[in-house]
């Protein structure tokens, strides 16, 4: 079989996550490196940061730097005198990593297999299929979104755009 010139100019180290799609990381809202804002269950809470001010928007992916997990935003607000954004599902983070949101509505990248194993993934046509026996150098053509912990066995994935 044979395939069309693969030909991307970006590649992201994908952590697979139940909880947030692959982030459109060319697109940077916000970064905080200094692990000074506080992940509490499906919460990240900052006295410093209004992320409304900022841009941050519901759809938006939150990516840890230290852990690489990711969750998406699904409400933005300030209470008490702190700023807040709520997440769909337990933070995957821990408690002050640091962290940068990007834009969400990710229309997909096509995904290199580093470690044998299956893939389960949501596609850009929201289909949500597993690749299963994939062999360790393999590369998935299809526009992925997200690549799901639950069903994921394969490693050292990349997102290539």
């Amino acid at each position: 079989m044979s395939y069309q010139k693969l030909n991307p100019n970006r590649a992201w180290t994908v952590t697979p996550s139940d909880f947030a799609p692959l982030p459109v990381y060319m697109s940077e809202v916000f970064t905080q490196p200094l692990g000074i804002d506080f992940f509490f269950g499906n919460l990240l809470v900052s006295q410093t940061s209004d992320f409304v001010a900022l841009g941050v928007q519901v759809g938006d992916v939150v990516v840890g730097a230290t852990t690489g997990a990711s969750a998406t935003v699904i409400e933005t607000r300030a209470l008490n005198n702190t700023y807040q954004i709520t997440f769909n599902g337990e933070s995957p983070f821990s408690m002050m990593e640091p962290y940068t949101i990007y834009k969400g509505n990710n229309r997909g990248g096509l995904l290199y297999i580093g470690v044998q194993g299956n893939v389960r993934v949501l596609t850009a046509g929201n289909d949500d299929v597993t690749f299963t026996g994939l062999q360790a150098g393999a590369f998935i053509p299809v526009n992925v979104i997200q690549v799901f912990a639950t069903g994921t066995t394969a490693a050292d994935i990349l997102a290539l755009y």
